[in-house]
């Protein structure tokens, strides 16, 4: 691996196609935002009236860190680090980039608090919460971080030109 990292990142760092196919990827998974702030639950099946923790928030963040260190070289692997990273190289402000570190670290935080309480429960953890588990202001400020993530895959995806692919 550590040999082969820096031909690969020189490689996808010149290489705009694939970082906009990459890009167009990060963009695929949706934050559960509605038009007017609300939160859109998953409807129907097993999971029905619950937010996908995993697929929505963290995945899409996770996403966004990836296309912006393979397009500055970053060798960083760790998200956060990624994130840091790439405030440093300049590929991301460093507002955009602390937002979506805090994004990162609250919707983890909510995760991993219904996991535990599930576990405590005696059920098998999962990523699906429903909103009525959280409290106004954990329901506020997870909006506020499916807003950050959001207007960060608008500013991706217009660099990228991602409607293209």
């Amino acid at each position: 691996f550590d040999a082969l990292q820096p031909t690969i990142l020189e490689h996808t760092r010149r290489n705009r196609i694939f970082q906009a196919f990459m890009a167009s990827n990060a963009v695929r998974h949706h934050p559960p935002l509605g038009f007017f702030r609300n939160l859109v639950l998953i409807r129907g099946g097993q999971h029905d009236r619950t937010l996908d923790l995993k697929h929505t928030g963290i995945g899409p963040i996770v996403d966004i860190a990836r296309v912006y260190a393979l397009a500055a070289g970053v060798q960083a692997v760790n998200t956060r680090e990624r994130l840091e990273a790439v405030q440093k190289a300049g590929a991301l402000s460093a507002e955009s980039a602390a937002d979506l570190r805090d994004a990162l670290e609250f919707i983890s935080l909510i995760r991993l608090r219904h996991q535990a309480r599930m576990i405590r429960q005696g059920q098998e953890a999962n990523n699906f919460l429903e909103p009525g588990d959280l409290s106004s202001f954990e329901r506020t400020h997870l909006k506020d971080a499916f807003a950050v993530v959001k207007s960060t895959q608008a500013v991706l995806a217009d660099t990228y030109q991602t409607g293209r692919f």
